[in-house]
């Protein structure tokens, strides 16, 4: 492997290792609100953000999470943002880039944008941990 690349790689296993740390809070949130709240859910986490079906299941925990917690607009987006580039992340975001990693600028820029990820990635994993936290100290 090219040296180059090295430094891209980890920034982005470490962006796919956030990614999996902001699905399984989701997972725990959802089975806290099943348990105290009774919501029920079609899909699982994996299934909710992974498809079609993470309009209704999210929005499905997020209805509910609103019944005992505020939760703002903009926690929302931020939210929202985060699953959409989670999604892009997994399923696309180095081959949409591939051009670009062949030159060390190109190579920059897209360790740049990884980074960006992460820290909206981490931006909705603390909204969640916030969320779970609260449910726990119940």
């Amino acid at each position: 492997m090219d040296k180059d690349l090295i430094p891209l790689f980890a920034e982005f296993g470490a962006a796919v290792h956030d990614a999996q740390i902001l699905e399984s809070g989701l997972a725990l949130l959802m089975g806290l609100t099943a348990t105290y709240q009774g919501t029920k859910f079609s899909f699982s986490p994996r299934e909710a953000l992974s498809g079609r079906e993470e309009m209704q299941t999210l929005g499905a925990l997020f209805t509910a999470v609103k019944q005992k917690e505020y939760f703002t607009r903009k926690d929302e987006k931020i939210f929202w943002r985060a699953v959409r580039e989670r999604n892009n992340l997994v399923h696309s975001f180095l081959t949409d880039r591939a051009a670009a990693m062949t030159t060390t600028n190109g190579r920059r820029e897209v360790f740049a944008q990884i980074a960006e990820v992460r820290e909206r990635l981490k931006a909705a994993g603390r909204i969640v941990d916030s969320l779970i936290d609260k449910y726990l100290s119940e």
